[in-house]
């Protein structure tokens, strides 16, 4: 797993931001715990002693085990997903790779002039899935509708974004959320978000976008940022589009 610092029940066509139920998925329970454990580390006062051996040594156990749990949520999702489409079984485990998932902690500072400010731009995620496990202050926004939903933080929840990947993968039935974060004028946000990907010679096949790998995927994604600014995602891989 890459770390960088930083109800189980799904409507069909319907996966924008999911709210998992913990006290319906048990395997929740200790990674929700383990937000409070990261929010300490993460404290300004608490960098000094992060010097130490003790420090370092502590915070990658609790980045290893709140993975090994992120992976079993994610491969919990993707199986039961994968049901409802009917995908062969034989692809599922180079669709979702368990063992390289990434796990980034964000922390955005707060900031006096919020309105004039994203703490993050909007953007779909280039994954299978991840999933979101924010603290009590709030800023994480989807585009529904043709406008900006605030996802409030309930507690005992997480939140699951579907990905790109996901979307090519399911014909369009389960689409890419788009979202970003808003700042906080008084007080500083964490989160803790992993993101689970396919294997790099995974091909996908779908009637709406041509066959690719994830390979070509980020290569492509790579490209575009470098000549645009920004990604074009699965626009380049739709059989309609008319490629820039």
């Amino acid at each position: 797993m890459t770390c960088e610092s930083c109800d189980t029940t799904m409507p069909r066509g319907h996966a924008h931001a999911m709210k998992l139920s913990m006290e319906k998925a048990r395997l929740c329970l200790r990674a929700r715990q383990h937000l409070g454990r990261f929010e300490i580390l993460l404290r300004e006062e608490a960098w000094p002693c992060m010097g130490g051996m003790a420090g370092p040594r502590h915070s990658l156990n609790l980045v290893d085990e709140y993975g090994r749990h992120m992976a079993r949520i994610a491969r919990t999702l993707f199986d039961a997903i994968a049901v409802d489409l009917n995908l062969d079984r034989t692809m599922l485990s180079s669709y979702l790779l368990e063992d390289d998932g990434t796990f980034r902690i964000y922390r955005y500072p707060k900031c006096t002039n919020a309105n004039d400010y994203l703490a993050m731009e909007a953007h779909t995620d280039s994954s299978i899935l991840s999933i979101v496990n924010q603290d009590e202050v709030g800023g994480l926004q989807i585009w529904q509708n043709d406008g900006w939903f605030n996802i409030e933080p309930i507690s005992n929840t997480l939140v699951i974004n579907l990905g790109d990947l996901m979307q090519a993968i399911s014909n369009d039935e389960y689409m890419s959320v788009e979202h970003r974060v808003s700042v906080n004028e008084s007080k500083a946000r964490v989160s803790l978000c992993y993101f689970g990907f396919p294997t790099d010679s995974c091909s996908i096949s779908s009637a709406k976008y041509r066959k690719f790998t994830y390979k070509e995927f980020k290569m492509q994604m790579q490209e575009d940022i470098k000549a645009f600014g920004s990604k074009v995602g699965l626009k380049r891989f739709k059989i309609d589009a008319q490629n820039a």
